[in-house]
């Protein structure tokens, strides 16, 4: 257990890139924000290889600058995202704000931004338990 909030998002490549940027780049302005108080990204990528999210000859992480953690999903024998599965996650982009004990404490389906973003992870970063 990471003992700290998260945002833990799904997402893919196939999302329009004016959209997706806009939602990574709020992504990274969040983390820069507040890792110091504790607070993690995580995106769990799902387009399957880590070779796929390849443009321009370089991949988005470095071009994008983001810092933030991401982990590329594979599809499993069965034709199955597990991690995307066990969470029940239908649709990306979908993002879930994970408080300390591991509690989901929001999630929502499409982009969010950032006032409505910032009223969940607040709270959770002023939690001393």
């Amino acid at each position: 257990m990471l003992n700290l909030p998260l945002k833990l998002g799904f997402e893919n490549t196939y999302y329009p890139r004016l959209k997706k940027r806009k939602s990574r780049d709020l992504w990274q302005k969040l983390y820069e924000d507040y890792k110091a108080k504790d607070f993690e990204v995580l995106s769990v990528l799902m387009d399957g290889k880590e070779d796929f999210f390849m443009y321009d000859g370089q991949g988005y992480i470095a071009k994008d600058k983001l810092t933030f953690k991401m982990l590329f999903a594979e599809l499993a024998e069965d034709e199955m995202f597990e991690m995307a599965d066990s969470y029940g996650i239908a649709w990306t982009p979908t993002s879930m704000i994970v408080d300390k004990k591991g509690k989901v404490d929001f999630v929502k389906v499409g982009g969010v931004i950032d006032e409505e973003i910032k009223k969940v992870i607040e709270p959770l970063l002023s939690d001393k338990e």
